[in-house]
């Protein structure tokens, strides 16, 4: 029992028993409600400390999402479609961009008018990132206008 009233023995305890409390203390003391808007910046955050679950809807603008989010695996899918788009009789090219910074995933097309789908062949659909958009290749071989709606599958 004597060791235990040496004075290093009592220093030590105090101390082990004011780190104890002093980090408890300190955890409580600054909260969200407590921080102002815009004091944080985003270069002070550690990687993936905060979940897309946290995120509401639309609080990030498109123009802020740097390429590796909109590329990569932490993106928002949005399947956008476009205006109908004439096409006069004989191949056309009709496309439909994603807003910036998004990429074209996948699409499709719906076609309309006169001539019909019977006579519209498509010969080709594919993204063109150069552009962000989805874009459909057609050869109109009816002999009146036809109006092509693309969709876009964007990355963004």
């Amino acid at each position: 029992m004597r060791s235990l009233r040496h004075p290093a023995t009592i220093i030590a305890s105090l101390t082990l028993l004011a780190s104890l409390v002093g980090t408890r203390y300190a955890s409580g003391l600054i909260n969200g409600r407590q921080i102002k808007n815009g004091t944080i910046t985003g270069s002070k955050l550690a990687n993936n400390t905060i979940p897309g679950s946290k995120l509401q809807n639309n609080t990030i603008p498109l123009q802020k999402l740097s390429p590796p989010v909109a590329y990569g695996l932490h993106y928002i899918l949005h399947e956008l479609t476009g205006p109908a788009q004439a096409v006069a009789p004989g191949p056309g090219t009709v496309s439909f961009a994603c807003p910036l910074p998004g990429v074209a995933l996948g699409g499709g097309f719906a076609i309309s008018g006169p001539g019909g789908a019977s006579q519209v062949y498509v010969q080709g659909e594919f993204p063109d990132d150069a552009s962000h958009s989805w874009v459909v290749q057609v050869d109109n071989t009816s002999p009146s206008t036809v109006f092509v709606t693309v969709n876009a599958r964007c990355a963004i």
